[in-house]
């Protein structure tokens, strides 16, 4: 590589031998990983971040992602890109965008794809330096897999104010503009907002105003999102009750609800529900950020991504760092206050070997199923949990090594009173001999789930039944609470070969039963391309 960089050849030339030769040397190493996973999306080496344009078109998914092509680091920020027939088995495709131009030539970061009311899809994403707002079109419409992307000839269309990552473009009633936003932040205040725009044909652009903004608690918002429940068409001309505004701020990813006044085009918070930055309003209380959703329009449903990051110290070492979560979808539950979010049912697709363990009693302490061993693995198991005193803190164990040296302990805690507050976490305090592998516990608030109140009445009037459902890739564990009332998300990285097993636990001072438990094995989510 820096033979290459000593060369005389043009720059564009240089910068593709690099990319080209840095990928092949990553893929060397990346292969030869036994903690990579295998049914998250993430480019075959090197650095990947936010999930970009998610989107559905003439018959496939289509993913980007922010990703450098020469290092397992951040830096030189391009538009990787996969595309899937059902969302859950993807094919890798060349590079969509690049930092090519003088008003993105220090990176391509985050924005959004939509497929226009004309039938021809539109990329919007922020080019640096500095920040300024860009429009990319396919340049084969009729090609599905959307594989060359021509940057528009008017870039940027927005110079200014300073912000990032656009929002998928909207429609409402008695309008012919597309709207859309990106993220800023608020210059007195440095509170983080939504910057507005509308666009009648995507040549000529308009401030509106600030869609939300100024919530306490926060600072610049990083990819934020805004549209309707249930479900729906974004330019559909939606008239809907009920409207989701996320913002990624602080490290986390926040929701809140509202409504949305087509006339100022403001959205109006729910004064019974929490504001962005509000600590039981989260996604994710794990390790996931920046995520992208996008309208299904297949199964009428929205379907969010997330990037999950590293957390220790040797992914160069690796060659590859960071992925994407598995897809999940968001819906409002049944209260119509909060968001809900759990995995895509089509992931059923990639069970494999299937086992049953019987129920009955946690004993107090740790105890591993023999039965149930692997790395790639989807666990379902229910709990009947007393109501009454003491303290409850029992749940899973994964990736645990016969003696116990390795094990991530994913669990429940609260009072046997209170069960409707119980604690869902991940205790990461043993789950590596890796010096720089993190070693914190995630947690957040498991509300119980429709699921689980319904099967609660027809059971013991004097118990309630909670649910873990959760998937473990190599080095990531992504768990999702009663339905998906909550999720926990965190990276994990043992070290030892025999670091396979998987058990329960329970510290609690009342018995805990188990009502079922259901584990399959997962397989990969890689198709190769075919080629004639």
């Amino acid at each position: 590589i820096e033979i290459v960089n000593r060369c005389t050849m043009q720059s564009r030339q240089r910068r593709t031998l690099v990319v080209v030769l840095s990928l092949l040397l990553a893929l060397a190493l990346a292969e030869a990983v036994p903690l990579r996973p295998v049914f998250h999306v993430q480019p075959k080496a090197n650095w990947t971040n936010d999930p970009n344009g998610p989107m559905y078109y003439k018959g496939v998914y289509h993913l980007f992602f922010q990703f450098n092509p020469t290092a397992a680091v951040w830096g030189d920020m391009h538009w990787g890109h996969v595309y899937s027939r059902d969302l859950v088995h993807w094919t890798h495709l060349p590079i969509a965008l690049s930092p090519d131009q003088p008003y993105d030539k220090d990176g391509v970061f985050s924005g959004s794809a939509q497929v226009l009311d004309s039938g021809v899809p539109v990329i919007i994403y922020t080019g640096v330096q500095p920040q300024v707002q860009c429009l990319a079109w396919p340049k084969n419409a009729s090609d599905p897999l959307l594989v060359e992307w021509v940057k528009d000839a008017r870039n940027p269309i927005i110079n200014a104010p300073a912000g990032r990552d656009p929002i998928s473009p909207w429609r409402v009633t008695g309008s012919d503009d597309y709207f859309f936003g990106f993220g800023a932040q608020d210059n007195a205040t440095k509170r983080g907002l939504i910057e507005l725009y509308s666009t009648p044909d995507f040549e000529s652009f308009s401030r509106v105003g600030v869609l939300y903004g100024d919530s306490p608690n926060t600072n610049f918002w990083e990819c934020p999102d805004f549209y309707p429940l249930p479900a729906a068409d974004p330019l559909g001309n939606v008239t809907a009750s009920t409207y989701a505004v996320k913002a990624s701020t602080n490290g986390r990813d926040f929701w809140t609800l509202g409504s949305y006044d087509a006339t100022t085009h403001e959205f109006v918070r729910n004064a019974k529900v929490g504001d962005i930055g509000s600590a039981d309003q989260l996604y994710d209380y794990g390790k996931f950020y920046a995520s992208k959703r996008f309208y299904d329009p297949v199964q009428q449903r929205h379907v969010l991504f997330g990037w999950i990051t590293e957390e220790d110290a040797l992914s160069k070492q690796r060659g590859w760092a960071g992925m994407q979560s598995i897809p999940r979808q968001v819906q409002l539950d049944n209260t119509g206050t909060r968001l809900i979010t759990y995995p895509l049912d089509d992931l059923q697709a990639l069970r494999g070997a299937y086992v049953n363990v019987p129920g009955g009693t946690i004993p107090r302490g740790e105890r591993i199923m023999k039965d149930v061993v692997g790395t790639q693995l989807e666990l379902l198991v229910v709990f009947r949990v007393p109501n009454g005193q003491g303290e409850l803190d029992f749940g899973l164990s994964v990736l645990q090594s016969p003696g116990g040296e390795e094990v991530t302990q994913i669990g429940l805690r609260g009072s046997a009173s209170d069960v409707a507050h119980l604690q869902v976490y991940i205790n990461r305090s043993r789950s590596s001999l890796e010096p720089s592998a993190a070693k914190s516990t995630y947690s957040g608030l498991a509300p119980p789930g429709v699921t689980t109140q319904a099967r609660l009445r027809s059971e013991q009037p004097n118990s309630m039944l909670v649910e873990l459902r959760v998937f473990v890739d190599g080095s990531v564990v992504e768990v999702f609470a009663n339905g998906g009332t909550s999720a926990v998300s965190a990276r994990v990285y043992p070290t030892r070969a025999d670091s396979v097993h998987v058990g329960v636990f329970s510290y609690s001072s009342r018995g805990v039963d188990i009502v079922s438990f259901d584990a399959w094995t997962l397989k990969s989510i890689w198709k190769q391309k075919k080629t004639n």
